[in-house]
């Protein structure tokens, strides 16, 4: 399983982040011009060049996602060990996507991979 979901992550390398909307769902753009989407419903993060400058906690409205990662390029979506998601762009900015749920899933995306309560990883595809 392991491989399938490793071979469907390069497919966002190099991608670009059109938009953050109302739901706070990412929607990323491939190279192909097929669209993606990722939902920040857990908890996330985002760093900039090693410091948290924003985190589900902290934030006030939409516009501060959308300044930050909206336009951008990934240079690399991984899943870290523990199962949380990595979004590493281009500009040295981190989007983390945290386990942190043992009721509901965690994040997924364009449900075709899901990380589950507890943090267990399913896939569709």
């Amino acid at each position: 399983m392991k491989d399938i979901i490793e071979k469907f992550l390069t497919q966002f390398h190099h991608s670009i982040i059109v938009d953050v909307n109302e739901n706070y769902v990412l929607t990323i753009l491939l190279a192909s011009n097929e669209k993606k989407y990722i939902q920040l419903d857990s908890q996330w993060r985002i760093f900039q060049r090693n410091q948290l400058c924003l985190s589900k906690e902290n934030f006030n409205n939409l516009e501060q996602i959308r300044s930050l990662v909206t336009g951008s390029k990934i240079e690399k979506l991984y899943i870290n060990e523990i199962h949380d998601l990595n979004i590493l762009l281009v500009n040295h900015t981190l989007i983390q996507l945290m386990v942190s749920s043992t009721t509901y899933e965690n994040w997924s995306i364009n449900q075709e991979i899901i990380c589950l309560p507890g943090g267990e990883l399913t896939h569709l595809l």
